[in-house]
């Protein structure tokens, strides 16, 4: 669905990886199929904890996610200005 709707959307500057409900191993693999943004941590979600369902992560997390997928991650604004580039590691 990602790779179809960055294809279809083209009006769209953005798609997200969701990866909350999906899993983090899938908001990676969106990354490899045209979504640009991985999404980000979350202070407060009732509604998959009413079910019981927990998915948690941090800041460092979701960096090293995006490091692992072969990307550099950046920190953005809600209107997508970037506020801050990650420097390429040595490792990669």
């Amino acid at each position: 669905m990602i790779a179809f709707s960055r294809v279809y959307l083209d009006n769209f500057e953005h798609i997200q990886a969701s990866w909350f409900s999906e899993g983090k191993k899938i908001g990676q693999i969106a990354l490899h199929f045209g979504a640009d943004d991985f999404g980000g941590t979350l202070l407060e979600e009732n509604v998959h904890a009413a079910a019981n369902f927990i998915n948690t992560t941090d800041a460092e997390e979701c960096r090293n996610m995006i490091r692992e997928s072969g990307f550099i991650p950046a920190q953005r604004t809600t209107l997508y200005e970037i506020l801050k580039v990650e420097e390429k590691s040595a490792a990669a």
